[in-house]
């Protein structure tokens, strides 16, 4: 089976290991698989919602709002609405754009991050 849009034999069972992505970047790619190792993978979506395994346990995440890359603002970003139903907001982006917008006082986070 393939990650993404449900493709796949339904008798088949959909494991980590079995779950192929495809990234419109090698970051995105990158990002997914390491949420991945840490125990979060993307299972499936539908138009608005996300089917999300989180240690072993699927959960459904709902895409509220996009706002797309482009030159301008270097990042994009999207609003979901979790399982308990609180609003988060995912943004990724250039990393000069990104520490530009980080929260002072962030500690060794953002020192750690920069030589990472």
């Amino acid at each position: 089976p393939k990650g993404g849009e449900g493709e796949g034999d339904d008798d088949q069972l959909w494991t980590p290991e079995n779950v192929v992505y495809q990234a419109s970047s090698p970051d995105e790619e990158a990002l997914v698989i390491g949420a991945k190792g840490q125990g979060f993978w993307f299972q499936r979506r539908s138009y608005r919602d996300c089917y999300v395994v989180v240690d072993g346990e699927e959960k459904c995440f709902v895409l509220q709002s996009v706002n797309e890359f482009n030159s301008t603002r270097k990042r994009m970003s999207c609003v979901v609405q979790t399982p308990e139903g609180k609003l988060m907001l995912f943004v990724k982006g250039a990393d000069n754009v990104m520490f530009e917008r980080m929260a002072p006082g962030t500690g060794p986070l953002g020192g750690v991050t920069k030589v990472h």
